[in-house]
């Protein structure tokens, strides 16, 4: 019998999760004055979806194993964590351009980690549904 494992973050849940969150995003300001909840918002998003990719990682490991994969056990471990270590990286990179960009072009702030998080979160639902790859 299969043993499939269950999945870190339910995709449908990330994905009502995110438009409520960016639904809740105020409008940028028409001054050219930060918007801070906007920007921690976009970038809180932009490190969540690094953690869905990761998920979608390990699930697509395991329905591998559980599908009796010839493949040797050791090149399916470490799926997760290695998305991770090239995910986050790039994170805090544009995070941290994000926030020198927060006063002077405070829409390309919120701009920056939000299009990133739309990719990442592509990528992700793109592994959830292709399984064992």
């Amino acid at each position: 019998m299969i043993d499939v494992q269950p999945r870190l973050i339910n995709p449908a849940t990330l994905v009502l999760l995110s438009v409520c969150v960016l639904a809740s995003l105020p409008a940028a300001a028409q001054e050219n004055q930060p918007n801070n909840k906007a920007f921690i918002w976009a970038n809180g998003v932009n490190l969540g979806t690094s953690f869905l990719n990761a998920s979608a990682e390990h699930y697509g490991a395991r329905q591998c194993l559980n599908e009796g994969d010839n493949r040797p056990r050791v090149e399916l471990r470490g799926k997760a964590q290695h998305s991770l270590m090239i995910a986050l990286p790039v994170d805090v990179a544009i995070g941290f351009a994000s926030w020198k960009l927060r006063r002077k072009h405070p829409g390309l702030a919120v701009w920056l980690p939000a299009t990133s998080a739309g990719m990442q979160t592509g990528f992700a639902t793109l592994q959830y549904t292709q399984g064992c790859f």
